[in-house]
């Protein structure tokens, strides 16, 4: 419907990108939403505004004054506010500290409904593992993995002991020490609904794409 080497006004509206690195204007917050928010027919004022006082923002202050974890809630929230179609965020815990972190995870669980789609690009996996489906990882350009969350436990166990794994043991996919222990990923079939640890996911994956290649096949590759 849209070239997006246009950049027609009709596709900026249903799109948000949040860079990593901050550029915000010399003007407050304020003066921000007036000039921004009317770009997207269904910005939602009332939820722009409890997102600013969920982080606990100061008003009124320009945005080049403001911190870099401040900046960054600031944009998270105007863009969270926008209801914009297709959201594509570059790393957007950096910058924010452990309760802001938990906070910005529940805030997208919160804000995102089925006509919306957010693409989380991210290093720190642990903090957004709770929203990422489908899984992408990418590595030297290439896309190695690529599947759901659902296809993801319903061929894989993630474990955690305090003994290192046989390197032979039936099923065992890739094991690295950890604090306390062994963590692994098993190939199990049988395996129940369980927490994807997406840091380790990544490694094993990195270490030997080849393997999770031919364990889901071509035809489980996430649509």
């Amino acid at each position: 419907q849209y070239d997006p080497a246009k950049r027609e006004p009709g596709l900026l509206s249903k799109l948000f990108v949040l860079p990593e690195e901050l550029n915000a204007p010399g003007i407050t917050d304020r003066e921000y939403v007036r000039a921004r928010a009317p770009l997207y027919p269904d910005f939602d004022y009332d939820r722009l505004e409890r997102y600013l006082q969920a982080f606990d923002l100061p008003r009124g202050s320009k945005l080049t004054k403001l911190s870099y974890g401040q900046k960054k809630k600031f944009l998270l929230s105007f863009g969270l506010a926008c209801n914009a179609s297709l959201l594509m965020l570059d790393e957007p815990t950096n910058g924010l500290d452990i309760p802001s972190k938990g906070l910005f995870r529940r805030l997208v669980a919160e804000a995102l409904t089925d006509r919306q789609i957010f693409i989380i690009s991210t290093h720190q996996v642990r903090d957004v593992d709770s929203l990422i489906d489908p899984i992408v990882i990418l590595h030297e350009g290439a896309v190695l993995f690529n599947y759901t969350l659902a296809q993801v436990t319903s061929q894989l166990r993630m474990s955690h002991s305090i003994a290192r794994p046989d390197d032979n043991a039936e099923g065992l996919l890739y094991s690295e020490p950890t604090v306390g222990g062994f963590s692994a990923v098993w190939k199990d079939k049988k395996a129940a609904d369980g927490r994807v640890d997406l840091e380790v996911l990544f490694k094993s994956v990195i270490a030997s794409p080849e393997t999770y290649s031919s364990l889901f096949g071509a035809e489980s590759v996430a649509s």
